[in-house]
């Protein structure tokens, strides 16, 4: 193909027409992307409140053995705990853990706690991406089976039937 040939292919190419179809294409599979990963955190965060609703509608106040500010406490610092940063990254501390596990009585003791922490979001070790979750689900992706079976032993101790 000679010079001339290429120009007048080049010249009945609208590249202004092309740029603004690309970007358009680009700028629609980023709203879509968008608008999914939206529907997923607000289907998860559907289900999380589904879960909470029905904890607290099992829970029978006069098992309770703390008072609402001493949940609140015992919560904020099972979210501190489960979201340490001492070390530089996020982690788990386990022994804060396996404190607030040990003080509790009866079920409802878990259940009422579970209520109280509710949902929060927590960075995975190593990972820069956070996800929301309930206590069940961030001691199940946060800490191994040997600490779980801790804290279930701790449970199991107090003769509360709830496991992680």
């Amino acid at each position: 193909m000679n010079t001339s040939t290429v120009m007048k292919i080049a010249s009945k190419v609208d590249v202004a027409k092309i740029a603004y179809t690309a970007g358009g294409v680009m700028l629609l599979i980023i709203m879509f992307l968008y608008i999914k990963k939206k529907l997923k955190e607000s289907r998860e965060e559907d289900k999380n409140n589904e879960y909470l609703r029905q904890i607290d509608a099992s829970i029978n106040d006069s098992d309770l053995r703390f008072s609402d500010v001493e949940y609140q406490t015992m919560a904020d610092s099972l979210y501190s705990y489960l979201s340490d940063t001492r070390a530089g990254y996020a982690g788990v501390d386990e022994d804060g853990v396996y404190s607030i596990m040990g003080r509790l009585r009866t079920d409802d003791d878990v259940m009422k706690l579970i209520k109280t922490f509710g949902s929060k979001e927590i960075r995975k070790r190593w990972q820069t991406k956070s996800h929301v979750y309930t206590l069940p689900g961030a001691v199940a992706a946060l800490m191994s089976q040997g600490e779980r079976d801790e804290i279930n032993e701790l449970f199991e101790k107090n003769g509360i039937s709830f496991r992680f």
